[in-house]
């Protein structure tokens, strides 16, 4: 008889979404109950999370036991996957964000970098992908700044043409405030496309080796969205290495793993250390 366990999965510590979503004092105690208290009731279950920084902030801050906390990657949807990193992009410089809009994503930041960009990039264009709550906001923050010919709000769109938006784009910009990993570094990776993201856990296992830019101010994520698109030769190095990170991914390999912490508790201790 298969004696089975129990498998807690948790994406990552919420930390400055708390505050984000929720007013004083009560994202305060959310995040203390989710820090301190909540990890108490399943201390002794096998717990599944998403990338070793994530692994690393939970053996900090919370009181699971550092022997039960796995590393399992999320795997990579084969639509979005293209044989060759080499393909034709779009004649301009495109720019591209997606995601719920939601202020967590901060994708005010992404419209801003363009901005920012402008005098020195001015046929760059910005497509952002996806809909929610900050839609207006956002569509105001693009007529203020003067770049309504520049920025495309295209809301929710088919897997068909997010993969052509992935393989159109110079850049994908990951511009969220937290995550658990980073789905659109790596659905991008796997059309070849580099990324600019924000240098937080998650995007920094979700990033490939050499394969874009963390940025730690949004002065660094302009600066670095610049540059790349100054230099053609390390735009196409980055598109490479991103295109070779994204391979080992598949949601085969996470589903094997997810039943082997079901069924077992434990995982190779290699697989808690490995990075795209």
């Amino acid at each position: 008889m298969v004696a089975w366990s129990r498998l807690v999965v948790l994406h990552h510590l919420h930390d400055k979404l708390w505050e984000a979503f929720y007013p004083a004092p009560i994202d305060r105690i959310g995040s203390l109950v989710e820090r301190k208290i909540a990890p108490l009731a399943y201390r002794s279950s096998t717990v599944a999370t998403l990338a070793p920084s994530g692994r690393t902030d939970l053996i900090n801050r919370t009181p699971l036991r550092a022997d039960r906390i796995h590393v399992v990657r999320p795997g990579i949807n084969d639509s979005f996957r293209v044989e060759s990193p080499d393909h034709e992009r779009s004649a301009t410089p495109l720019l591209l964000a997606v995601g719920r809009l939601t202020a967590a994503k901060q994708f005010d930041k992404a419209i801003r970098v363009l901005h920012a960009i402008s005098d020195h990039h001015p046929g760059a264009t910005l497509t952002i992908v996806g809909d929610g709550p900050e839609r207006a906001s956002l569509a105001a923050l693009i007529e203020r700044l003067g770049l309504s010919e520049r920025v495309t709000l295209v809301g929710r769109v088919s897997d068909d043409e997010l993969r052509r938006l992935y393989t159109s784009a110079w850049l994908l910009l990951a511009t969220s405030l937290s995550e658990g990993w980073g789905m659109t570094l790596t659905e991008a990776a796997a059309a070849g496309t580099p990324a600019v993201a924000t240098d937080i856990i998650g995007h920094r296992d979700a990033m490939g080796e050499g394969a874009g830019v963390l940025a730690h101010s949004d002065e660094a994520f302009a600066s670095a969205v610049r540059s790349l698109l100054d230099d053609p030769a390390e735009l196409a190095a980055c598109s490479k290495r991103a295109f070779v990170s994204s391979q080992a991914l598949s949601w085969d390999r996470t589903a094997a793993e997810l039943l082997q912490l079901l069924v077992t508790g434990s995982l190779a201790p290699s697989r808690t250390r490995t990075r795209p």
